[in-house]
């Protein structure tokens, strides 16, 4: 969809085959060797930072329901996407993440 993106840590250089999908790549900006980062990068890498606090916070939630927490059956290899979506489609029952 339009305005949808990915987040990935640095060093991935995944952006054109996202730019493909119509997706943008949000990735913190790389500092260089010989000098300090500029505002700007300061300010957009803790801006991605807080981002990922309630991306890992989410990640955490579809964890704790324990259904992926073991080795998963060959068998069951072809459905691990919709076991995936399942999981998260339930954390959608519990309080918010991010309080209004």
């Amino acid at each position: 969809m339009d305005g949808d993106g990915v987040m990935a840590d640095k060093g991935f250089r995944i952006e054109s085959d996202l730019q493909q999908l119509g997706l943008q790549l949000n990735i913190p900006p790389l500092a260089s060797s010989s000098c300090q980062m500029k505002i700007a990068d300061v300010n957009l890498t803790e801006k991605i930072a807080s981002y990922r606090v309630h991306i890992e916070r989410a990640i955490s939630r579809v964890k704790k329901f324990k259904i992926l927490d073991k080795r998963v059956d060959l068998s069951l290899f072809s459905s691990i996407n919709q076991i995936w979506f399942v999981c998260c489609f339930l954390t959608n029952f519990v309080p918010f993440l991010i309080p209004k």
